[in-house]
């Protein structure tokens, strides 16, 4: 059982940059309540008060456990969320990577403070070394210094920085006061726990993964995928600290989480097994008896499957995390737009999708938003607004002549015509606007024969919906009716006569039945044939 969880979690991205808990510093005095277990052999045993320093020299708890953990731990990310950043930018990649580098290592300072550990991934814990005062002390100093840079040469990236900071600071509140105040200060119900527990991972670590898409990408378009990311890392965490006799050993004792009463994703779900009394026991009383009998129920296949389970449904979200790097490879700085003649739409129930004769045809399954209220010039920032005039929704698959619009881009030509070609828009049944309640929280699929295409959630536009109308509202007024396309996620491919595309539209996990399309494409007869010129 110990080394289940080595063998089984799915391989995704470089985690080891995510195994300590995420938190913040702030929470402990600066009084050295524990000294050094032992000194480092650079350093000499002062009877009376050291001479003051500034903490800018090598020999430093910032500095050790940089060097123990590494840096640049967060820059696969910054790849996959821009791949060109580096080159077209140099002076951003290397900020974010400072930023990140710095924000991570101090809240593994302060972490190890809070939780007492012994060591760090096999080596020892900072405090260990230089005591909680100077560890917290240099944690402060370091962020006092990557506030004032980001301030000073970034300030369009500083109010991403604060703005995280102060959500980390909150998901820690409530991880102290569960160890303060013990398992009354709890929801009684397994379902409210576990929300609780996610929504204090989604602050505590969630907003760490944020802060980065926020601060490569400028904006919150990739908040979702970052804040699902952040929860398999929980996870990951969560389920070595107990089923990893390897990282127990890194950590110096298997289940530390649990001696040190401190809530995880096994412990709350073992709260409601069978025996789960002994859980709450150990958590009350951290006694060797009451923690041997707790790690059984924690250990206990029933907590362990569900546990796995969890991180499978998450992981396979995220398996595909590739759809970042596609959709930004070329990343507009503002929403681009065209018109399709209302001659293109396919309504419910009829078809075929005609593919012209030379035409590369392709498919992009989207949501669709049918305006209820006429809107001009709409503030980006009236989010309310923006989906008050929204009347109800349609799923719809944008076809696209690919070849035809590739050949009107190389001639600087506009490319209607690509888009225009009738039956190119064919469209689901009406969906009620309370079968969405959030359009940025719905997962798209389309299928070509038996092979799923494209299977990806709405969270992962590159603009928000209020932005687009806000865009577009600008520029052309949109009238009850009116018939907007939000963009389609990864896996666009071609289709040819007798494919059979079905697309469909699920929130939490149900797929809705007035979202569904089932069309067949066949061959256009008629004068119209491509060809380059």
């Amino acid at each position: 059982m110990m080394d289940k969880f080595r063998d089984s979690t799915p391989a995704l991205v470089p985690w080891s940059i995510v195994f300590g808990t995420v938190i913040f510093f702030g929470i402990y005095t600066v009084v050295d309540r524990m000294p050094p277990v032992w000194l480092n052999s650079k350093r000499s045993l002062i009877i009376g008060p050291k001479q003051p320093q500034r903490t800018t020299s090598e020999e430093c708890p910032y500095a050790y456990i940089r060097q123990a953990y590494g840096k640049h731990h967060w820059a696969p990310f910054i790849k996959k969320l821009s791949p060109n950043l580096k080159k077209e930018n140099p002076d951003k990649y290397a900020a974010v990577l400072e930023i990140m580098d710095a924000i991570h290592l101090c809240l593994m300072l302060v972490d190890d403070i809070s939780d007492d550990s012994n060591y760090r991934k096999g080596k020892p814990a900072a405090h260990r070394i230089y005591g909680r005062s100077e560890t917290a002390n240099r944690a402060y100093y370091r962020v006092t210094e990557i506030l004032n840079m980001t301030v000073q040469k970034f300030p369009n990236l500083a109010p991403f920085l604060m703005q995280n900071l102060e959500d980390i600071l909150h998901g820690q509140d409530m991880s102290l006061i569960w160890r303060r105040d013990g398992l009354s200060s709890l929801p009684s119900q397994k379902d409210e726990r576990i929300q609780a527990y996610r929504q204090m991972a989604s602050l505590k670590t969630g907003s760490l993964f944020r802060l980065l898409g926020q601060l490569v990408l400028e904006d919150h378009s990739a908040d979702k995928t970052m804040t699902t990311i952040a929860w398999y890392s929980q996870l990951q965490n969560d389920c070595k600290n107990v089923y990893s006799s390897d990282y127990g050993k890194a950590k110096g004792a298997i289940a530390e989480d649990l001696r040190n009463q401190e809530l995880s994703y096994p412990i709350i779900l073992s709260l409601s097994v069978p025996q789960g009394d002994c859980v709450a026991r150990a958590l009350e009383c951290g006694s060797a008896r009451n923690i041997r009998m707790a790690l059984q129920v924690i250990q206990s296949e029933q907590v362990w499957n569900a546990c796995l389970l969890e991180l499978k449904t998450v992981g396979s979200s995220i398996q595909d995390w590739d759809h970042i790097t596609e959709l930004n490879n070329s990343r507009p700085k503002q929403p681009f737009f065209f018109l399709k003649p209302p001659s293109s739409i396919l309504i419910p129930g009829q078809g075929p999708v005609l593919r012209p004769k030379g035409v590369s045809l392709h498919y992009e399954v989207e949501l669709g938003l049918v305006m209820g209220k006429t809107v001009r010039d709409l503030d980006p920032e009236d989010h309310q607004g923006a989906l008050d005039a929204i009347d109800s929704y349609v799923l719809a698959i944008d076809m696209t002549a690919r070849n035809v619009q590739d050949e009107a881009k190389k001639k600087g030509l506009p490319w209607s015509i690509a888009k225009g070609f009738d039956t190119f828009l064919p469209i689901s049944e009406r969906i009620p606007k309370s079968a969405i309640p959030d359009p940025h929280d719905a997962f798209l699929r389309l299928s070509v024969g038996d092979q799923l295409r494209q299977a990806d959630s709405t969270g992962l536009m590159l603009f928000r919906i209020p932005r687009q109308l806000s865009d577009i509202s600008r520029v052309m007024t949109l009238e009850p009716g009116d018939l907007v396309l939000t963009g389609t996620p990864k896996g666009v491919g071609q289709v040819k006569p007798g494919d059979i595309m079905r697309a469909a539209i699920e929130v939490n996990g149900k797929d809705i039945p007035e979202g569904r399309i089932e069309v067949e494409v066949k061959e256009r007869e008629g004068r119209y044939e491509f060809k380059e010129t």
